[in-house]
């Protein structure tokens, strides 16, 4: 945790994410008005992004800037898999 004792802990504006948050991470990136490191964090999943705001923080547009998403992160292979939906009667 950054306070204002140990400000160096996040010297610049960062988002991270997970398996299949890069496009949200592409999305916030595209509102804030200065450009941003978009680095991979396995821990996170799904849309879940961590924002750690350095000692200057970013300013947030109305509109949106073209950014690129980031690379997929690769899931992992101990991951829980959710079974099939169970279906109930026959579609026809």
């Amino acid at each position: 945790d950054a306070n204002h004792e140990n400000v160096g802990a996040y010297p610049s504006n960062r988002i991270r994410y997970g398996v299949g948050g890069e496009h949200a991470a592409a999305l916030l990136a595209a509102r804030l008005r200065e450009p941003i490191e978009i680095i991979p964090d396995p821990s996170l999943v799904g849309n879940q992004l961590g924002l750690e705001i350095g000692s200057s923080p970013p300013s947030v547009m109305l509109g949106y800037r073209a950014v690129e998403a980031p690379p997929a992160i690769a899931q992992s292979e101990n991951a829980a898999v959710p079974p099939p939906p169970r279906t109930l009667g026959i579609c026809g």
